[in-house]
């Protein structure tokens, strides 16, 4: 009779070792395929244990396959291929990286996707998520197409602030743009295939488009926005475009401008995916309209977030989409589940409906208002004739031109060895080849930023980079 010899401890239940041990035999080749095991009452008395640890480790054995019972017999060792479990599992191999620090060492990181948070009302927020947590409903699944009170309270923002006239209905809500852009992508595959993007543009969403299976081409931007030539002579099925803020370089898109592009959109049954990111933050004149408050024929998908105008963690975005949409979203796609929390959904409805919202804006529109002149002034101070700052005064970064140098990469490495994270905007364009610009240009972003940070920064740069700065 087949006999086992276990040295049980105390580090794990006996049925677990007992199974861990045969098992291990069974994969090693140790215990052949169509051999008997001992049975449970005798494998009891061998080892002194119970026959329920033998049972239970035996039932174990048998749920994932490596033994078969057959009544009145007992228990067999399975036919498997051993050879599989004698294969090692190779490592991953450690990159070699062009990595200048630890980005968790940095002592300065000029991240445009941070935002200030010694300003975010935390005790107000606190108090709302509270009052969301004590709903009798707030533990359930919610509305997949979003809580219907937060979408309400978007209809009346993006209607008074925006210009946009839309219905609680239009409105879906998700974590971020890639989840949006990819439930819409499902909504728009059997009519599309190409999509037009900026270039250089706000690429984070491009690789959703690819991996969805749709082709993508840059259409390049001029001083004023997209180029709409090139939109009517290449025909894409859908164009994204940043018409009241353009990313990364801030341009507004004027109005004859948008009429051309609202045209080409009804003549040739194209949709327009208008990303609005940052348009509350411009610090030269009042906020620009929403080109969705153009749209007369229902042709312009309109995004927006609360990502960079609130917390980044909150995870909340939203599409307005023309009816025809809705109404198939809400045919076809109803059972996909939300993917933003019902609680900050609530919370935000609440922060929304209380005007701490608006409150929030019009703080934060000053403190970043007050970062960009800081970081202007830093760059004529500490740089003088190296450089110079281009693009529009809106968002929360810059675009900081080197004039003199070239070698981008070179540049940033010093930089980073300094423990100051810079970041090139040549990885903004789809093409690189595409890269109109002369010089080395990063964009610097200031919302995560004290002042005397961003001095500092700026005055290390200069030195790093020109020596004193002179």
């Amino acid at each position: 009779m087949l006999e086992f010899h276990i040295q049980f401890n105390q580090d794990a239940p006996l049925y677990q070792q007992l199974y861990e041990y045969i098992k291990h035999d069974i994969q090693s080749g140790m215990l052949e395929a169509g051999t008997r095991l001992p049975s449970i009452q005798y494998l009891s008395r061998q080892l002194q244990i119970s026959k329920t640890t033998v049972e239970t480790a035996y039932d174990q054995l048998l749920a994932e396959g490596y033994i078969r019972s057959k009544p009145r017999s007992g228990y067999y060792v399975e036919d498997l291929n051993t050879a599989f479990f004698s294969q090692s599992i190779p490592l991953p191999q450690k990159k070699d990286t062009a990595f200048h620090g630890n980005p968790r060492n940095f002592r300065i990181d000029f991240n445009d996707n941070h935002i200030d948070q010694e300003h975010f009302p935390l005790s107000v927020w606190r108090r709302l998520y509270n009052q969301s947590l004590q709903e009798q409903d707030a533990y359930f699944y919610g509305d997949p197409q979003g809580e219907w009170g937060l979408r309400h309270e978007i209809v009346k923002y993006i209607r008074q602030i925006r210009g946009i006239q839309c219905t609680e209905e239009q409105i879906i809500i998700g974590a971020n743009s890639q989840h949006l852009i990819g439930l819409l992508c499902k909504m728009l595959k059997n009519d599309t295939e190409t999509v037009g993007m900026e270039e250089p543009g706000y690429h984070v969403v491009t690789r959703v488009f690819k991996d969805e299976g749709f082709h993508v081409f840059p259409i390049p931007i001029q001083n004023d926005g997209i180029d709409v030539s090139v939109i009517r002579s290449a025909h894409p099925d859908i164009v994204f475009t940043s018409p009241s803020h353009h990313y990364p370089f801030g341009m507004v898109m004027p109005i004859q401008k948008r009429i051309e592009l609202l045209e080409w959109a009804e003549k040739e049954g194209g949709y327009i995916i208008e990303d609005d990111i940052l348009s509350e933050f411009r610090y030269s004149g009042q906020p620009i309209p929403a080109l969705k408050s153009l749209d007369k024929k229902d042709r312009v998908i309109y995004m927006g977030t609360f990502f960079k105008t609130l917390l980044p963690s909150l995870r909340i975005g939203y599409l307005v989409l023309p009816e025809i949409l809705a109404n198939h979203y809400r045919e076809h796609f109803h059972v996909y589940q939300q993917t933003t929390s019902r609680i900050d959904q609530n919370t935000l409805e609440r922060f929304m409906k209380n005007g701490h919202w608006e409150q929030h804006i019009r703080k934060m529109r000053k403190v970043y208002q007050g970062k960009y002149e800081t970081i202007v002034e830093a760059v004529k101070t500490f740089m003088k004739d190296h450089a110079e700052i281009i693009g529009h005064p809106a968002g929360l970064h810059i675009l900081l031109h080197i004039k003199s140098i070239t070698n981008e990469e070179e540049l940033e490495k010093r930089a980073g060895e300094k423990g100051i994270k810079v970041y090139r905007i040549s990885e903004s364009w789809f093409k690189k080849e595409n890269n109109f610009l002369n010089g080395s240009v990063f964009l610097l972003g200031f919302g995560g930023l004290k002042k005397e940070e961003i001095v500092r920064g700026i005055q290390e740069l200069s030195e790093i980079w020109f020596g004193n700065g002179e």
